[in-house]
C-alpha cells in the first residue's frame, strides 16, 4: 500500500528516540548556587518626609508656565519683506512664476537649431559619425578587414 508508512498503531507505544540522543549522551549539570552581597548604603538619621513648598497648582488648573529670561536682544530694526496683499474672496490669486537666484556666468553658446522637415518632406539621411581612431601602422589585410567590417554596418544600419 502506498500510504502503509503514514498509519500508526495505537495499541503499540511509539519508538521516539531521534539520532541525536543515540549519538551523544545525557549531560546532567548541576547548577550554580546564587550569592547574594549586601550593600553598604545606608540612610543616616530619620527620614522626616515634607511636601514641596513651591507648588502652587491646584486639582484641576495647570500650572503657569514660566518662560525662561535671557539678556540677548537683538540690535538695530528688524528689516522684513515687504507684506503683499493677499486677494479678496471671490478674486483670484495673480498666478506667479517661481523666481530662481542660480544664474549661469558667461555667455551661453549653444548647437545651432537645425530645421526639422515639414510635414510631407522627407527627413534627410544622415550617416552616423564614428570618433573611434586607430593609433599605430596596421597591416594591409586589417585595413581591408576594418573597411569591410564599416561597409557591412553602413549597409545594416543606413539602409
Amino acid at each position: 500500500m502506498p500510504q502503509e508508512h503514514l498509519e500508526f498503531s495505537y495499541e503499540e507505544p511509539l519508538h521516539t528516540v531521534t539520532s541525536y540522543r543515540q549519538d551523544y549522551d545525557e549531560k546532567h549539570v548541576e547548577k550554580q548556587t546564587k550569592y547574594y552581597h549586601k550593600d553598604h548604603l545606608h540612610t543616616e538619621g530619620e527620614f522626616i518626609g515634607q511636601r514641596r513648598t513651591d507648588y502652587v497648582a491646584t486639582r484641576g488648573e495647570r500650572a503657569p508656565v514660566r518662560k525662561p529670561q535671557d539678556h540677548l536682544k537683538p540690535e538695530g530694526e528688524f528689516v522684513r519683506r515687504p507684506k503683499e496683499e493677499a486677494p479678496i474672496r471671490g478674486e483670484r490669486a495673480p498666478v506667479k512664476k517661481p523666481q530662481d537666484n542660480l544664474k549661469p556666468e558667461g555667455e551661453f553658446i549653444g548647437k545651432p537649431r537645425e530645421e526639422a522637415p515639414k510635414y510631407g518632406e522627407r527627413a534627410p539621411i544622415t550617416k552616423p559619425k564614428d570618433n573611434l581612431k586607430f593609433e599605430g601602422d596596421f597591416d594591409s589585410k586589417f585595413k581591408y578587414l576594418l573597411n569591410s567590417v564599416r561597409e557591412l554596418i553602413n549597409k545594416l544600419f543606413c539602409y
